[in-house]
């Protein structure tokens, strides 16, 4: 079957005829100002229909795998201003075809791949981001933690202290056996070039 499209004047054609092999629903946020001016999100029943488009283009190029098929949107938002009424239908007989029903198993599994890629992704970049978050907290600069200078020009990288104040991005750093000392020297180093010990 077909997605039949109907114009706000009641004129229906049929698109895609024998190509549906699939209508995806659920419900999805998506922006419902009719002047998409980005300020009236709302949930609503989203539709798609998955379509066939064969493997070769209008001019005869040869499609990807991964471009045999396309997703439609038919959710309908809006109709109420002059928008064609989109209704997917699958097609049954589709997948029957031998060439569909090959690009069809292909097509998803590139999908399931594709998806299980950009999960790892994801997770790589989350567990990235909690190691830099841990490592900013375990080196930030806080009165009696030990920390070790590691760069800058003014104090000598290697230096180990300390720390016995701390006044905006300025860190001052005193040996660690008199650090409470009020009348004992330190040095004050920019808390961009410690790292705790």
């Amino acid at each position: 079957m077909p997605i039949k499209v109907t114009t706000d004047t009641g004129t229906v054609t049929l698109t895609h005829v024998d190509r549906v092999v699939a209508v995806r629903s659920h419900e999805e946020v998506r922006n419902t100002s009719d002047t998409l001016d980005y300020t009236d999100f709302r949930t609503v029943r989203s539709t798609y229909a998955v379509v066939y488009q064969g493997r070769t283009r209008e001019d005869g190029t040869p499609r990807e795998p991964i471009e045999r098929f396309a997703i439609v949107d038919c959710t309908n938002l809006w109709t109420h201003r002059g928008q064609p009424h989109r209704e997917p239908v699958v097609d049954e007989h589709a997948l029957e075809d031998p060439e569909i029903a090959a690009d069809y198993a292909a097509w998803r599994s590139l999908l399931r791949d594709k998806a299980e890629k950009a999960h790892k992704e994801r997770q790589l970049r989350e567990e990235e981001r909690r190691r830099q978050v841990e490592e900013r907290r375990r080196n930030r600069p806080e009165r009696g933690k030990q920390m070790r200078v590691v760069s800058g020009r003014k104090v000598k990288p290697g230096t180990e202290g300390t720390v016995a104040a701390v006044i905006g991005d300025r860190v001052l750093l005193k040996d660690d056996a008199v650090w409470q000392d009020r009348n004992a020297d330190g040095v004050w180093v920019a808390a961009r070039h410690l790292r705790a010990r």
